[in-house]
């Protein structure tokens, strides 16, 4: 059965919402996208999607299994609480809010816990998967410490607490920064090529929790750069874990590895193209479940939020909710004010 889906907004990352629901169009049914905006409107149209202007017009057509929602973050917190007291299921885009009143708003909501999931898709990309499979299964320990250099704010506090599993609450934050010359990436609008010289804000904090440690580290732009790598490090007990590579002491002693990207297509390799899994020493850490199809890894992470959604308003399983996403929110909160004060900050307790 189809999971009917009514989109609210025309916000940079519906399209890619829309691209996927209509490769998956065997699970999802889109019954409307509200937007005022002429020219997604016109776009959204001639992909084959009905579009309204307002929510009574988006409901009156059917009634979705669930909202998605996905319009400027200035306004999305008064929006999230308008939805709420609708009744249907709700899939947010990050951020849920953008101030502490916000967010405290959503989080007193007699409903939000009911009918509110986020959609913070990082952790399900398939790296991410596979080495949350390497933590899940005791190879490097109890994680103590997660450095995060993938991407920015919320989202790396949410891989943040993800790799370190058990961290408690956020207890405090301090920063410091730098500038930096580099060379100019790409962005949602336009491609430069790397051809125009600039420089960067480098971003590196200190995240304590009370059962462990994080360490924040960004360069503005750089998840759009050419010039600079994403990293992870995830340190146990017994191991340690640097992106690809594992290093860990096995029941036979030390021990190396290797995260494996199986992908069809390659050379000889006649099956079509997109990826299999990962594998580790010879075992599958994360399989694709839409083999099948040339999707992303970003498209895959948030093909897995939207099926876990489906998960949600089915059964009531919660992947995402409010109290994680107003946590990711208030280290976003606190590592602008460490910055703007140049002191440590702690978290409200």
């Amino acid at each position: 059965m189809k999971s009917k889906v009514l989109i609210y907004g025309s916000g940079w990352r519906v399209e890619g919402y829309l691209r996927i629901m209509k490769t998956l169009a065997h699970s999802y049914e889109v019954t409307a996208v509200i937007t005022t905006n002429n020219t997604k409107n016109l776009l959204y149209t001639e992909q084959g999607f009905t579009c309204v202007a307002t929510l009574e017009e988006g409901l009156a057509i059917e009634e979705p299994d669930f909202i998605l929602l996905c319009i400027n973050m200035k306004f999305q917190a008064a929006k999230v609480l308008e939805l709420l007291d609708i009744g249907i299921p709700i899939l947010v885009e990050t951020p849920l809010g953008t101030s502490w009143q916000e967010l405290q708003k959503i989080q007193n909501h007699p409903q939000s816990r009911r009918y509110l999931q986020v959609a913070e898709q990082y952790r399900y990309r398939p790296l991410s998967q596979a080495q949350l499979t390497i933590i899940n299964q005791g190879i490097i320990g109890q994680p103590h410490t997660a450095q995060i250099s993938v991407t920015n704010n919320y989202h790396a506090f949410s891989l943040m607490k993800s790799y370190l599993g058990t961290p408690g609450r956020l207890h405090s934050v301090s920063t410091e920064r730098f500038f930096s010359p580099t060379r100019s990436g790409f962005s949602r609008e336009k491609d430069t090529m790397g051809t125009e010289k600039q420089k960067e804000q480098r971003v590196l904090a200190l995240v304590e929790f009370e059962n462990g440690h994080g360490i924040y580290d960004f360069e503005s732009n750089q998840h759009r750069s050419y010039t600079r790598f994403s990293s992870l490090d995830v340190r146990g007990e017994k191991g340690e874990i640097r992106d690809e590579f594992v290093r860990y002491i096995s029941a036979d002693g030390p021990a190396e590895g290797k995260l494996i990207r199986i992908e069809r297509g390659i050379n000889e390799n006649m099956e079509g193209f997109g990826l299999k899994g990962i594998q580790f020493n010879g075992q599958w850490v994360y399989q694709n479940p839409w083999p099948n199809v040339a999707f992303s890894d970003d498209d895959l992470a948030t093909a897995t939020v939207l099926q876990k959604m489906c998960e949600f308003y089915q059964a009531g399983y919660s992947f995402y909710g409010v109290d994680d996403a107003v946590e990711d929110m208030e280290f976003t909160l606190l590592l602008e004010q460490a910055l703007e004060n140049e002191e440590k900050m702690f978290a409200l307790p």
